[in-house]
């Protein structure tokens, strides 16, 4: 507690509390199967790109938040501590963007191209991001305070969107300007087969990893208890909006698994 009252007081909150819970559960298990990996001369591909995806977004969140809600003024000297977690995963993340088998996937996308993807799974993928794409900017009128009738409405149903600590509003403007273009480019590659590289693959992997650290810390601020009760999403409508966060969530996770097959076959 002694640190948290004089270091980083602004972990006390519930996006403090949640990223907390996330590092040491999710970020451990990333980081005991790299350094297994690693032990054996080898990269953990895929466990090092999620591992990326999710830090450098809560990253993302995380440091312009503590200086811009009202935890900015307690900003001490400990917030220079959080700088080494924004270089060495940009450091982690062109190593393993540099191994030596990294042209694999792309010679195998173009392959995979030729024997064309299920009608069903293309046409559910496509569906989903154009729901995702839409959720967001959604999401975005409404934490810009759009006079728009929908975007006022929403926040009736995600209210923690407008909590003062200013966490969500930042996730949200993340997913609109880092999340739509990708969902853009994969939306391609699921038209088009041939759009499909190395590139692609890997980040649809960072994403997935980016959007489960987003989910899990903002949607969970709607009913955390140290946020306020009067930012909780509804009970009337918790069901609802779970399932239609799930939904999003899940999206991201979907592209991976389907950009990721090009590169196992």
């Amino acid at each position: 507690m002694f640190y948290l009252k004089e270091g980083e007081q602004y972990l006390l909150s519930a996006h403090g509390a949640l990223i907390n819970w996330w590092d040491g559960t999710v970020h451990f298990v990333l980081y005991l199967v790299m350094i297994c990996e690693l032990a054996k001369g080898k990269l953990a591909v895929d466990a090092s790109l999620l591992w990326f995806g999710s830090i450098f977004n809560s990253l993302l969140v995380f440091m312009p938040g503590n200086a811009v809600g009202p935890w900015g003024i307690e900003i001490r000297a400990a917030y220079l501590l959080n700088i080494p977690f924004c270089l060495v995963p940009v450091y982690y993340l062109l190593r393993v963007l540099k191994r030596p088998n990294n042209k694999l996937a792309r010679a195998t996308a173009a392959h995979a191209s030729a024997d064309g993807t299920a009608f069903a799974v293309k046409t559910a993928l496509v569906s989903l991001v154009l729901f995702s794409s839409s959720f967001i900017l959604l999401r975005t009128l409404a934490a810009l305070g759009s006079p728009i009738s929908f975007a006022k409405g929403w926040l009736s149903y995600e209210p923690f969107i407008l909590d003062p600590n200013a966490y969500p509003k930042l996730q949200v403007l993340v997913y609109a300007f880092y999340f739509l273009p990708y969902f853009c480019w994969a939306l391609w590659g699921l038209l088009d087969a041939q759009v499909v590289t190395t590139a692609l693959v890997d980040t649809s992997v960072i994403f997935a990893g980016a959007v489960a650290q987003g989910q899990f810390s903002m949607f969970l601020t709607g009913v955390h208890p140290l946020t306020k009760a009067s930012l909780h999403v509804p009970q009337s409508s918790l069901l609802l909006i779970t399932a239609l966060n799930v939904v999003f969530t899940a999206t991201p996770l979907l592209l991976a698994w389907r950009f990721r097959s090009y590169r196992s076959k």
